[in-house]
């Protein structure tokens, strides 16, 4: 049912392309409307049948060849009168409102009626309109800049690169027409490739619209099939020839003066030079590698990109090779410009991606969003997405800084434009917004015409290439001060707040103390079923929503192998006296990480064994109460901040910790303290062992009006012993505050926008 109503869909709107072309060529050809051709045939087929077949031999035959033949098939009856009626009723207000065009309008309506199970094969999720301009205003400098995008879609890309280079043409002095300026970007600067051959038509056909009136021979929009022998534009990763569908808007010959072949396809195969492009502007498709196997052979690519990098894989996805294919084709000195997942800044799978990034290019531009119900850059996605922007270094040169933007108001298409400008200002001066200077306000403001969009600060090159292992924590919050205080924490840099800095001299990596262990993910794939009421088997933690620091059997479900559940995962769960939080929502969740005297699992949880220690004293620290210490500090807000910094966010308030992660978490290092301190901190754990925490927001919120709630209990104690010094009521205040507003920013992300 699907497939035919994408089938139906895309029949509409080839007749509402040929509408629009049709109506926005009528003044320049003396031909007569459609709606005035109603009038005079009496039916919307018999109007429509006239007019296309009046402007074939416009070079646009493919447009009104492919419209003819629909209609050829539709049946005559009331119905199919009424539906055309209203195809034309949308295409008239739309062509007199020609500016529409400029802005990928087709795409959007393409994108709209598209299956959502193709889309999710080819993880079809196309740029927002202001995300296109904004990637192309940063990205573009010269108009005749040669511009490719490897998953091209509808074409949204391309259009805004079309609108960057026209804007820059007359700006740097290009005196010939209009149209001459047209043939060039359509006929040689602008390329586009995608797997769906529609998607294609689409992409050219929106390039066309940007001067309708103005004909080209040729496009450089390129159909790529995808299968299990061919991986469309990633063929070119293999070698730098390829075979397309070669796609024109025109036949070189009309078979019959009313008539038009559209059913030929010429497989040709053309070569492109690597380091052939100015500037590589892409959204690649992000689908896991088990829809991925759907459309083309995953472990062949697994083949193709580790000849490049061994440590490169598909675990993060096709964009991970589109990546790297931008790597290949962009020249020395020019720009890749991509809509990423937040994975890319901190996942394991995509390291080597981030060491060639930061290696062999200048990171200019991080941009995150903050949007409210706007988490993402690309349409009906709810993942959380960047915007990045990076020059590939000539040889010798060294990376400049890098600017990171929070944007929190939904931008127009203008404002886009505006804000990339602004941006480009603060990379001119990047020090009045460094990161790394204290004292001083570093936040850059960034308006549109005297609106507040947000905010941004820049990074000086060191502090990019320390932090390559999680560069997500430069945007993983939008208070500026808790970057600030992670970074801290991370032994980065200086925080300006004296117990951040004092504290980080005393945490080491997790895995230095502790050996982090699998945790159950998919129980009864594993041939486990978890119990209750027993006690036998393992003991697990079976929710995230546990509500202390300790738990004990009693608090337990049990983890008991079923005879009778075929095992497709072979694996041993994991356990350890620690567990840290797996995945849960950051606002809702109680405690993130709990002690057990006893060994324990967790489906939502990650074990962790810690290992038998020595104090700075030669005391010797038994593993259970290393256990103890480390779930007070993932417990305080000090450990929530370093564990908020190292998190993959899924949708808002929902996050996760993945092991890779979670083996790199910055921790409390008993090795570093003394027996006092120790002690002090055991007593502090039995003291606060029962308490039942209320989830983390409410947890905040009581915390600022009572001064002796937990939470201040812990984080004051926590201090006190470790700094050997007092932390002030209203320092712990206003820390609860930012955090507070940081859970209230991540719940906003995920509103739902109501349709006007």
């Amino acid at each position: 049912m699907e497939k035919l109503r994408e089938f139906l869909a895309s029949g509409a709107l080839i007749l509402f392309n040929a509408i629009t072309f049709y109506e926005l060529l009528a003044p320049e050809h003396n031909f007569a409307s459609i709606r005035l051709l109603y009038k005079d045939k009496g039916t919307w087929n018999n109007a429509f049948r006239y007019a296309f077949t009046t402007a074939l031999g416009l070079k646009y035959d493919r447009i009104f060849g492919y419209a003819l033949q629909i209609l050829d098939i539709l049946p005559p009856s009331r119905i199919t009168e009424q539906i055309l009626e209203e195809i034309y009723k949308v295409a008239e207000y739309v062509t007199s409102h020609a500016v529409l065009f400029r802005h990928d309008l087709i795409g959007r309506i393409y994108h709209s009626m598209l299956g959502r199970e193709l889309a999710k094969a080819f993880a079809t999720y196309y740029t927002k309109l202001y995300a296109a301009e904004l990637l192309a205003w940063l990205a573009i400098e010269n108009y005749d800049n040669k511009v490719v995008d490897f998953a091209c879609g509808s074409g949204t890309l391309l259009v805004a690169a079309y609108h960057r280079k026209l804007a820059l043409a007359f700006l740097q002095g290009y005196s010939g027409s209009i149209e001459e300026l047209h043939r060039l970007f359509i006929e040689e600067q602008l390329w586009g490739f995608d797997a769906m051959a529609f998607a294609t038509h689409m992409a050219a056909v929106n390039l066309a619209l940007q001067q309708p009136t103005a004909v080209f021979a040729r496009s450089k929009i390129y159909h790529v099939p995808c299968g299990k022998d061919r991986m469309g534009s990633l063929d070119l990763l293999k070698e730098n020839r390829i075979k397309i569908l070669s796609f024109t808007l025109s036949q070189e010959k009309a078979v019959g003066p009313s008539q038009v072949s559209v059913s030929e396809k010429k497989v040709t195969e053309i070569e492109i030079p690597r380091e052939k492009f100015d500037v590589v502007i892409m959204n690649p498709p992000f689908t896991r590698k088990d829809r991925a196997t759907k459309v083309l052979n995953t472990k062949e690519l697994s083949k193709i990109i580790k000849r490049f990098d061994p440590r490169l894989s598909t675990l993060g996805g096709l964009a991970v090779p589109f990546v790297k294919l931008g790597d290949l084709y962009v020249k020395s000195g020019g720009r890749v410009a991509f809509v990423l997942p937040t994975a890319v800044l901190s996942r394991d799978a995509w390291l080597p991606i981030r060491h060639m990034l930061i290696e062999r290019y200048n990171i200019e531009y991080l941009i995150i969003s903050w949007i409210s119900g706007a988490p993402a850059f690309s349409e009906e996605s709810k993942l959380r997405e960047i915007l990045l922007v990076a020059r590939k270094l000539k040889e010798e040169e060294e990376p400049g800084y890098s600017i990171i933007c929070h944007l929190d108001e939904q931008p127009s298409f203008l404002d886009a434009r505006r804000i990339a400008e602004r941006l480009k200002e603060l990379a001119l001066s990047p020090r009045i917004a460094d990161i790394t200077r204290i004292g001083t306000n570093q936040r850059y403001l960034v308006f549109s015409d005297k609106k507040l969009l947000g905010e941004a600060f820049s990074v000086p090159p060191a502090i990019m290439k320390t932090v390559v292992d999680n560069l997500y924590v430069l945007l993983a919050f939008r208070d500026f001060q808790l970057v600030k205080s992670a970074l801290s924490l991370m032994g980065v840099h200086t925080s300006g707040l004296w117990f951040f800095d004092e504290l980080s001299q005393y945490l080491t990596e997790l895995t230095n103390i502790g050996n982090v262990k699998l945790f159950v993910k998919n129980v009864e794939a594993a041939g486990f079923r978890i119990l209750e009421g027993i006690q036998e088997g393992i003991p697990i933690v079976a929710s995230s929503l546990f509500d202390k620091i300790e738990v004990n059997e009693s608090d337990c479900k049990w983890l008991v192998r079923d005879p009778a559940l075929p095992i497709k995962e072979r694996f041993k769960p994991g356990v350890g006296k620690l567990l840290i939080i797996r995945k849960g929502g950051v606002d809702s969740l109680r405690v993130f990480s709990i002690a057990s005297e006893r060994p324990v699992a967790g489906n939502m949880w990650v074990p962790v064994e810690p290992k038998r220690l020595s104090s700075n004293d030669g005391t010797s620290i038994n593993s259970s109460d290393v256990a103890r210490m480390l779930s007070l500090w993932f417990n305080s807000t000090f450990g929530l901040i370093s564990l908020l910094a190292f998190r993959e966010e899924t949708t808002g308030v929902w996050s996760e910790w993945k092991t890779e992660r979670v083996r790199i978490l910055k921790t409390l290092n008993p090795k570093t303290l003394d027996s006092s301190q120790i002690e002090s901190l055991l007593s502090l754990w039995h003291q606060l062992k029962e308490v039942r925490w209320e989830p983390l927001y409410t947890q905040l919120d009581n915390a600022i009006r009572d001064e002796n709630h937990p939470r201040r209990i812990l984080d004051k104690g926590i201090v006190n012993t470790i700094c050997k010094k007092e932390i002030a009521e209203s320092e712990l205040t206003a820390l609860y505050n930012q955090v507070i507003k940081e859970l209230i920013a991540l719940k906003r992300l995920m509103r739902v926008q109501k349709r006007k």
